[in-house]
C-alpha cells in the first residue's frame, strides 16, 4: 500500500486498524493519539467553515443575525408569528401539549412501521 497516497483520514483509518497496542513504542502511540486528535479537530473546523460559507456567513454581525432569526421565522415581527400559531388553534398551553404529543405518537407509529424495513436492509448488508 503506497500510504503517501492516502488521505489524512484513509491514512489514519489504515493506521488504526494496523496499531498494536502490545507491540507499540510509546512514541508510535502518542504520535497516533496526538494525529487522531488534530485530525478531528480539522475535519469540525472544516464541517463548520461549509455551513458558513452555504449561508454567506463572512462576518461576525450576519452570524448574529442568522441566529437571531431562523430561517423559518426570519423577517416575521412577533404579531405574524402570533398570527401563525392562532391558525393552528394553538391558543392555550394544553392545545400546545395535545399537538405536541400528536406528532410524539406519529413519529413513533412511523418510526415502528420503518423498523422492520431497516432490519431487513441491515441483513441484506451483512450478507
Amino acid at each position: 500500500m503506497l500510504l503517501t497516497a492516502l488521505t489524512d483520514g484513509e491514512f489514519l483509518r489504515h493506521a488504526h486498524s494496523e496499531h498494536e497496542p502490545l507491540i507499540a513504542s510509546s512514541l508510535e502511540v502518542e504520535l497516533l493519539r496526538r494525529f487522531d486528535k488534530l485530525y478531528h479537530e480539522h475535519d469540525e473546523d472544516d464541517a463548520l467553515q461549509k455551513v458558513l460559507d452555504e449561508y454567506q456567513i463572512d462576518k461576525p454581525d450576519v452570524l448574529t443575525h442568522w441566529l437571531e432569526q431562523p430561517k423559518e421565522f426570519g423577517g416575521k415581527n412577533i404579531g405574524e408569528l402570533t398570527d401563525l400559531l392562532a391558525e393552528f388553534d394553538l391558543d392555550t398551553l394544553d392545545a400546545l401539549r395535545k399537538v405536541l404529543e400528536r406528532d410524539g405518537k406519529v413519529t413513533q407509529i412511523l418510526a415502528d412501521i420503518t423498523q422492520p424495513i431497516n432490519t431487513l436492509a441491515e441483513l441484506a448488508n451483512a450478507q
